[in-house]
């Protein structure tokens, strides 16, 4: 009785290492093949056609392709095509421009002056400590 169970326990063991086993060579062999091609890549990279395609890529890049550029024409991206719209209903209504003309400063500096000045009566019920 008791060996049949130490033979089944026996076996059972044998079983789960063979499928470790297995296991740890699947990772293996996948981690081996990531990793050729990782090296498919830089070869790729250094070679002829890497570097051709990286000609055209740089290329691209000057001519506003990429990023901020539709392909169709010379339109700006989305986000530039937003802040002009923004910057143009500004102006409509007769604002200049925000920190870049140096008014924006300007009106920062004003602020904290004030502030300095009325300095005792906001410290008492603010969340500063002393």
């Amino acid at each position: 009785m008791r060996r049949g169970e130490e033979r089944e326990r026996r076996e059972e063991r044998r079983e789960v290492g063979e499928r470790r086993r297995k296991e740890r060579k699947k990772r293996r062999e996948r981690r081996r093949g990531r990793e050729r091609e990782g090296q498919e890549k830089r070869r790729r990279r250094r070679g002829e056609e890497g570097r051709e395609e990286r000609r055209e890529r740089r290329e691209g890049k000057r001519e506003g392709e990429r990023r901020g550029k539709r392909k169709e024409g010379e339109e700006g991206g989305k986000r530039k095509e937003g802040k002009r719209r923004k910057r143009e209903e500004r102006e409509r209504r007769g604002e200049k421009g925000g920190e870049r003309s140096g008014e924006g400063e300007e009106r920062k500096v004003e602020g904290r002056g004030e502030r300095k000045e009325g300095e005792e009566e906001s410290r008492g019920e603010g969340v500063g400590g002393e």
